[in-house]
């Protein structure tokens, strides 16, 4: 008995057995299949870990370990190389049919650019807000210089105060964390280690990340109010420089600029989600439905379940194969080119009855179905998709040889795996002692009705055996989990990065309407209506708006195309994508802006007159 195995670990197991007892697993769950990989070097179905004595030539190892498998791959298909055990979970993504948990770099480095972004939103607001308070501060300086104080000693004052408020918050941060971490583990689909106050490493971050916080929020305030002479501070000369900087306008940009980009960010995430799941996949999905004979207790009733159920009204068809689309499963095998025997043509294999491509409703373009009535289709017959057709470059292929098969007929190419993956060459095989999955097509009337009737069926026939089905749409949006726990990630930061903007936004609206109260007292005295009032205000923000875009457009472009890159099958980014998210910032800022506006525009002329 071995104590739980932490969720964070490479290996994740409730039981630990030999390597004799993998051979019996396979020899049972594949008795029909040539599949032996305690025996054949050509089956790939073990990971193999080593441990070297310390200060070994890893080098020369991989050296001879290439020259070693040549004795027993002589077709020279296979490279062995080693990977260091640390790296399997982030730089293992190649791997396929891999049961091991992996992690995504990029998302990784994306996430932390974001947070980090968000960060910098947070400290440009306590810069804004500071500067709300300008005048009580500037009264303050003012005295402090009178009585002695030294820049450094001002400048010190404010980026102390900066650092209290950001170890202030700190404490609360961690309280919010612990709060909203089932909130995150759910985002993240994940299990989060609580335990991080228990690591210095994390205790240090936290701490450092704080510091540079509360440096960066305060320096610019520090450097700039204690710059300021004392005779000009008293004398309150200095409202006009304050009023005319650009600085403050600047940093709204900046978290506009942030703000904007993940808009876009989260619109492409979407629209490349969407069409992933709803783009034709090359056969027609709905109504379709999967059943699961993978247990090996279960497998010879596959048959006897098929009769008993294709005779209900509401199933269409029946089929079945070694695993069905959309998944992200994997069979491969390589065989001489026709063309030239030295080399190799390697396709996907899957392994089907008679019953498949009518039931999927793929498209046949040349040859046949597999059929009944030929007695040498179950061993000998495959039917390739188009891109397999093209692989072997012969010109009318159905009736030609393949190794020691007889193509019989090309379908059109369709999607087995995510749009992360090109459509591969495959070879569809008629071994109905292969199938593990069966598919059945429904009417879409009265789904329950037919879901009920194919459980009793199961359960008269395995009750022992859970009835386990899903539906292709459902399997769908499992097989891009992954990338949709990805879009509600990018989702939440960016309502938060808008949250946070507009709370710099609306700090300094306020401050703009304060300072210029008295100019919008006399324009309303000359005639300027409310709307004239509101115009002016608005248009200032409108055009910071504006120049963020111009900054945010290219920058969201770039990111997102590289994330794009990880799918053979993506969107194109089109301009109305940031043109979309432009006008929702400016309708995020008009909305929070125009508040102020509408106060200010409202008062009193002739208290805003009378102002000061």
């Amino acid at each position: 008995v071995f104590k739980n195995i932490p969720n964070n670990s490479t290996f994740r197991a409730n039981y630990i057995a030999s390597i004799d007892a993998a051979k019996t697993f396979y020899e049972n769950v594949h008795s029909a299949m040539d599949i032996r990989p305690h025996e054949k070097w050509d089956i790939l179905a073990y990971n193999t870990y080593i441990q070297f004595f310390p200060n070994f030539n890893i080098n020369n190892f991989k050296n001879n370990l290439h020259d070693y498998t040549k004795k027993y791959d002589q077709q020279n298909r296979f490279k062995y190389d080693l990977q260091p055990l640390k790296d399997i979970y982030l730089y293992s993504s190649y791997l396929i049919n891999d049961p091991i948990p992996k992690g995504n770099l990029t998302n990784i480095y994306l996430f932390s650019a974001i947070a980090f972004l968000i960060l910098i939103i947070a400290a440009i607001n306590y810069i804004i807000l500071f500067s709300a308070r300008t005048t009580i501060r500037l009264k303050e300086i003012g005295l402090r210089k009178v009585v002695g104080a030294k820049r450094p000693d001002l400048f010190k004052q404010i980026i102390i105060e900066s650092l209290c408020f950001a170890f202030i918050a700190l404490p609360f941060a961690l309280m919010l964390l612990e709060l909203l971490l089932p909130f995150v583990n759910r985002l993240l689909g994940d299990q989060i280690d609580t335990h991080y106050l228990q690591s210095w490493h994390f205790i240090f971050s936290f701490f450092t990340v704080t510091f540079l916080i509360g440096c960066f929020s305060g320096s610019y305030v520090s450097f700039y109010f204690s710059k300021f002479q004392t005779v000009e501070v008293l004398n309150s000369k200095i409202t006009v420089k304050i009023k005319k900087s650009n600085f403050k306008r600047g940093l709204i940009a900046i978290q506009m600029t942030i703000s904007i980009a993940l808009i876009a960010a989260s619109i492409i995430v979407y629209q490349q989600l969407n069409f992933a799941q709803n783009q034709f996949l090359g056969f027609d999905k709905e109504q379709l439905l999967t059943i699961s004979f993978e247990a090996k207790e279960i497998r010879d009733s596959y048959q006897i379940y098929n009769n008993e159920i294709k005779s209900y009204p509401h199933i269409l068809k029946i089929s079945g194969a070694s695993y069905v689309p959309p998944t992200d499963d994997w069979t491969k095998s390589s065989f001489p080119d026709p063309n030239d025997p030295d080399k190799f043509i390697e396709m996907e294999s899957i392994f089907v009855d008679n019953n498949f491509i009518e039931t999927l409703g793929l498209q046949l373009i040349k040859g046949r179905p597999f059929s009944s009535d030929f007695s040498a289709d179950p061993r000998k017959a495959i039917i390739l998709n188009e891109t397999g057709a093209k692989i072997i470059n012969i010109t009318d292929p159905v009736g030609q040889k393949l190794a020691d098969y007889t193509i019989v007929g090309i379908v059109n190419d369709f999607h087995i795996h995510s749009f992360r993956h090109k459509i591969e060459p495959l070879m569809i095989h008629l071994r109905p002692e292969y199938v593990r999955e069966m598919i059945i097509r429904i009417k879409p009337e009265d789904v329950l009705k037919t879901v009920n009737f194919l459980q009793e069926k199961w359960q008269s026939i395995n009750s022992n055996i859970p009835f386990n089905y899903s539906f292709f749409d459902d399997s769908l949006a499992e097989l891009y989990q992954s990338e949709n726990r990805f879009a509600r990630i990018v989702g939440v930061f960016t309502l938060l990065a808008l949250f946070i903007a507009c709370l710099g936004l609306f700090s300094l609206s306020s401050f703009s309407g304060e300072q210029r109260t008295k100019e919008i007292g006399i324009r309303k005295v000359l005639g300027a209506s409310i709307s004239n009032i509101i115009k002016l205000i608005l248009k200032e923000f409108a055009f910071l708006v504006m120049l963020a875009n111009i900054i945010a457009w290219p920058i969201a472009y770039y990111v997102m195309n590289n994330w794009l890159q990880n799918f053979a099958y993506k969107i194109e980014i089109r301009f109305l994508t940031f043109v979309f998210a432009g006008l929702i910032a400016l309708l995020i800022t008009i909305f929070t802006v125009g508040f102020q506006a509408i106060r200010a525009s409202m008062a009193n002329p002739v208290d805003s007159i009378r102002y000061e």
